[in-house]
């Protein structure tokens, strides 16, 4: 197999595999601000995304200075991160393929969307932009749990104040085609 796609599937795999975990270890944050009772898991591990970032803002308000701030990155950094997921996961993707230029394996991913118009997408992603998605996964998913740990044994929460945000995605679309208008005639 080639190496640029090897990659490309390692890093993929990474970002799906990081994203479940981090969602779960957000509801297992949640439920055990709840009380960690069966029936808070219950009614988290059923939440989805949007709700769960509402309702972790909501219970940062009522935690300590240091357990919500720890919680308010979370969800800045979950909400961040969910852009970058989805545009990773469901983007029809290009075969990866090597940039001789730069040396590093490039993936074009073609994305669609409906939100207020219909557009349309394209963005060349380099290996080292999914391995930093990945990494970013992967710490801020130890943030919900060592902040549930914390919780539980009534301890500071941890901090990743010198681990930067990812910053917001920035998405290069525009209308679809079939949405452009022809240039009006001026009336002579």
């Amino acid at each position: 197999m080639d190496e640029t796609i090897a990659n490309f599937q390692r890093w993929f795999t990474e970002i799906a595999v990081n994203w479940n975990n981090c969602e779960r270890a957000g509801q297992k944050l949640l439920a055990t601000i709840l009380g960690n009772s069966p029936v808070a898991h219950a009614m988290c591990c059923e939440m989805g995304n949007v709700q769960l970032v509402n309702a972790l803002n909501i219970a940062a308000d009522l935690e300590s200075e240091g357990t919500a701030k720890a919680i308010r990155r979370f969800c800045e950094s979950f909400e961040r991160l969910r852009a970058y997921r989805n545009f990773v996961i469901h983007g029809l993707i290009e075969i990866p393929r090597k940039d001789h230029h730069m040396g590093h394996g490039v993936t074009t991913l073609f994305t669609e969307s409906g939100k207020g118009s219909f557009k349309i997408g394209t963005q060349n992603v380099l290996d080292g932009d999914l391995r930093a998605v990945a990494e970013w996964l992967g710490a801020f998913t130890l943030l919900a749990e060592g902040t549930a740990l914390a919780i539980q044994n009534d301890e500071p929460s941890p901090s990743l104040d010198k681990f930067p945000l990812p910053a917001r995605m920035a998405k290069n679309s525009r209308n679809h085609p079939l949405l452009e208008r022809p240039p009006q005639s001026s009336p002579a």
